[in-house]
């Protein structure tokens, strides 16, 4: 599995390619800390290339939208797979992290939501 960071802002986009199982959760998890150490207020996920994700992925991406939310950020999901959106549908994990059809789309209403929040 393959992870591409691009700061954007106060936010980062990470670019999964490959499949998010047993053998690629360890490192993902530490570049999840990594990025959370960073304190962004929005981290998307991109995720076209990102063909499978087992339990354990679900688990590590569970924990990482909950690290994200106890410093204020966010954490959303933009052009996943049919797989992994049907995986993360089965899983419930679509209430936790929202999907989104561009980057774009996924920055605007973040930032429409702090609007909101700070008025």
């Amino acid at each position: 599995m393959n992870v591409y960071q691009k700061p954007m802002g106060d936010a980062v986009l990470l670019i999964l390619e490959g499949s998010l199982d047993a053998a690629n959760v360890p490192p993902c998890e530490a570049i999840f800390r990594e990025v959370v150490e960073k304190h962004p207020r929005q981290v998307i996920l991109e995720g076209s290339r990102l063909e499978f994700v087992s339990e354990m992925g679900l688990r590590a991406l569970f924990s990482f939208s909950k690290q994200m939310r106890a410093i204020a950020g966010e954490l959303s999901l933009v052009k996943p797979s049919p797989l992994v959106r049907q995986i993360f549908g089965i899983s419930g994990l679509s209430a936790c992290i929202p999907f989104y059809e561009t980057v774009e789309e996924a920055q605007k209403l973040r930032t429409e939501q702090s609007s909101l929040a700070s008025a």
